[in-house]
């Protein structure tokens, strides 16, 4: 006998979604059984942790611009995943969490918070860091929660929905005649969320107008692309939008890789963690700053620091985003890519010209500087010397995934990511939505599957960054990888700590340091024991062969580098 799980794969495998994420419990055997009966079509992905799963299916998002799909069961499942679906929420990525409940007769009685095994108000629990809870309550009305779910979850500004599932409901067996009605309520799934996003609001050309008129005041424009770039897909209206009015362009952490960073107008990531230096004197010249895509959050600002006293332009599809930090002379509302295809069409209509400024040596000096300072760091860090050999070998269809921390920061400064013309996707994933340690390898976990499923023989490389902080958290999810076989490279920056808190209770806590140290451990042993092969750098004359042999090898594997603890971070590094 079929169950409403039947029909909840069927309709999200007609939205492309073809892999589900997750850890099983007993309320949630019948989704299961469903997918086991589409086996052919459509993958389960299972994880040693529900938060681990959450992250493999935010990355997967990410990288497809599909949405993620995660279940979990009742109680400490819907718990251990809450750090998923706060990152999710904070970054703009859209989940679909299925979860299990109690019995619907059981709900909001004396017996159901306590007395029920692993009770917990589901709704209430995730109420904060999702768009949207939603509980089935009648097995009928499973495709309405459905379509309202993914239109929640994709439109305006995305992310996480919760579908709640009663267990008495999970289990209910329907007829051949109940499975058929539904699927005949639900005769038509608007293609048009099989990827985000759906819709594309954008501007008149009135405000295009507007546009020309603080271009026109501007002597150093400058544009802050962040991660609703990547998320809007606009990477051809974003470069076609910066070569047009020829101004130079730095980054967020999220929207780092938005634009090719060998571009001669590109001059890195901003802000104070992670920041290049090129980028943070680029914005101290600039007199007006076109921020795409991107929160204007407090590492990028530099504590809210950098943007004072600049005028702004923003473009957001999340109007309550406006004015939020910073008085904006003009606010852009739409989907990125249409907004900078309908400015720059409007631009070169009127072809129009600016008398900016920059000119292309100044750029040059200042990215050359930063290039100086990066080789010196090189020769007296280990972590960094191993970013600048991986951009020796990196290709442009390989994908770099971090975990949080000093990790996230070492890549984005150090690292240079590589562009595909041919088809361009997310090719730099970090955890900036809530940073919690652990994203890195299921995230490397979710960005293959992703990669392999929508881009086959686009998809090269994916290459983990993780501190030995936030591997420890994933340590359990190398059996995962082995089991999967999913050809990751790990490296772990193994400086036997918490590495930036061990830094910053040097520096600001005059050398009092605590609990934030490790023993010294060989995490390739720990590799091998999993079926994992491995290596181990421990002097900077190993790193290049080390990382060449690493990378020609197509299957998993991770590097056990050790070396000295390295922040990043404006103040500490």
């Amino acid at each position: 006998m079929p169950y409403i799980s039947d029909f909840i794969v069927d309709f999200l495998y007609r939205l492309n979604v073809r892999s589900f994420f997750g850890v099983p419990g007993h309320q949630t055997l019948p989704l299961y059984d469903a997918i086991y009966r589409r086996r052919n079509e459509v993958n389960h992905y299972l994880f040693h942790h529900e938060y681990a799963a959450g992250f493999a299916a935010d990355a997967y998002s990410r990288v497809t611009n599909r949405i993620g799909v995660v279940d979990v069961t009742y109680g400490p499942g819907l718990a251990y995943l809450m750090p998923a679906i706060a990152e999710a929420y904070n970054a703009s990525i859209p989940l679909l969490v299925i979860t299990a409940d109690t019995d619907l007769g059981i709900i909001y009685t004396k017996y159901e918070r306590g007395n029920v095994s692993q009770g917990v108000d589901v709704l209430s629990l995730v109420k904060p860091i999702t768009k949207r809870q939603i509980m089935l309550t009648n097995v009928n009305n499973v495709n309405e929660a459905l379509k309202q779910a993914i239109v929640i979850a994709l439109t305006g500004r995305p992310g996480p929905v919760l579908l709640d599932i009663p267990n008495d409901l999970f289990w209910k067996e329907l007829s051949d005649g109940e499975l058929s009605n539904l699927f005949i309520r639900s005769s038509y799934v608007n293609p048009l969320f099989a990827e985000y996003p759906p819709y594309r609001p954008t501007v008149s050309e009135y405000e295009c107008q507007s546009l020309v008129k603080v271009l026109s005041n501007a002597k150093y424009p400058l544009i802050i692309a962040g991660g609703g770039v990547h998320i809007s897909q606009a990477w051809y209206e974003l470069k076609s939008f910066v070569e047009y009015l020829k101004v130079p362009i730095v980054t967020t952490l999220s929207g780092k890789g938005s634009i090719p960073e060998d571009h001669e107008l590109y001059l890195g990531v901003i802000g104070s963690l992670g920041g290049w230096d090129s980028a943070n004197k680029a914005i101290e010249m600039a007199d007006l700053v076109i921020a795409i895509g991107t929160k204007l959050g407090q590492y990028a600002t530099d504590n809210w620091n950098n943007l004072k006293g600049k005028r702004i332009v923003r473009i957001d599809i999340d109007p309550e985003e406006f004015e939020r930090g910073f008085p904006e002379d003009l606010s852009l509302w739409g989907d990125v890519k249409s907004v900078l295809n309908v400015c720059l069409t409007y631009l070169k209509q009127q072809n129009m010209s600016f008398n900016f400024k920059w000119d292309l040596s100044m750029l040059n000096v200042l990215k050359g500087e930063w290039y100086s300072r990066v080789m010196k760091l090189s020769e007296e860090y280990i972590f960094i010397k191993v970013m600048v050999e991986l951009n020796r070998i990196i290709a442009e269809n390989d994908v770099i995934v971090t975990d949080a921390s000093s990790s996230s920061g070492i890549s984005a400064a150090f690292l240079n990511i590589k562009y595909s013309t041919d088809k361009p996707f997310r090719r730099f994933i970090t955890p900036r939505g809530m940073a919690g340690l652990g994203y890195g390898v299921p995230g490397g976990i979710g960005a293959m599957i992703g990669c392999i499923e929508k881009f086959r023989d686009k998809c090269n490389r994916v290459i983990v960054v993780t501190g030995d902080g936030g591997f420890g958290y994933a340590i359990s999810e190398l059996e995962t990888i082995k089991r999967l076989n999913i050809p990751l490279i790990i490296i772990v920056l193994n400086d036997q700590a918490l590495g930036w808190i061990k830094v910053e209770q040097e520096k600001l806590l005059n050398g009092r340091i605590i609990s934030s140290t490790f023993l010294s451990t060989n995490y390739a042993k720990i590799a091998e024991a999993f079926g994992i092969r491995s290596y181990v750098i421990e002097k900077p004359s190993e790193i290049s062969n080390v990382l060449k042999e690493a990378y020609s090898i197509k299957e998993p594997v991770l590097v056990d580098v050790h070396g000295e603890s390295y922040v990043p971070f404006k103040g500490l590094s």
